[in-house]
């Protein structure tokens, strides 16, 4: 086997890096491709009892495993996606428990999910919501909802 010249060994260097980029690109295709499956299928989430959300504010005990939060305000709970449209960086309750934020980007969301601080421009999206039979909160995240559909019937339900 000869030997390499250096530019040679550059051009190899620089495909392996390449190839290394394009490993991690697929990898979060991959999982954006399985989140699309996911949301795709129809297959609803149960996010618990409407008493789990007793009182006004955000939940987000379902933030990291199934990218939802949940929240209750003026009677009606409804459904948002924690994936923060910038990047798609789980957006988490803010330390000071006042507002939603990206840690990755600072964009800021009010518990509404209205953005109130960039680089996100939009709104988290709302999220299908229903309540089955026995009580519970049935999410679908193949249904989404833009801020300007927010009132809109699935977008939300009445509670007491």
């Amino acid at each position: 086997m000869s030997e390499m010249n250096r530019r040679e060994f550059v051009a190899a260097v620089a495909c392996a890096a390449g190839a290394c980029m394009m490993c991690g690109s697929f990898a979060g295709a991959a999982d954006t491709v399985a989140d699309a499956g996911a949301a795709a299928s129809g297959s609803k989430i149960d996010a618990g009892a409407v008493t789990d959300y007793a009182k006004d504010g955000v939940f987000d005990q379902h933030a990291s495993a199934k990218k939802i939060l949940i929240a209750r305000e003026n009677g009606k709970i409804y459904a948002m996606t924690a994936v923060c449209p910038h990047k798609g960086s789980i957006v988490k309750l803010s330390a000071n428990g006042q507002m939603l934020e990206c840690p990755k980007h600072h964009s800021q969301f009010k518990f509404d999910g209205e953005v109130t601080k960039g680089p996100a421009r939009a709104a988290l999206f709302r999220l299908g919501i229903s309540q089955d039979a026995d009580g519970h909160i049935m999410v679908d995240p193949s249904t989404k909802f833009g801020e300007k559909q927010w009132d809109d019937e699935g977008a939300s339900i009445a509670v007491k």
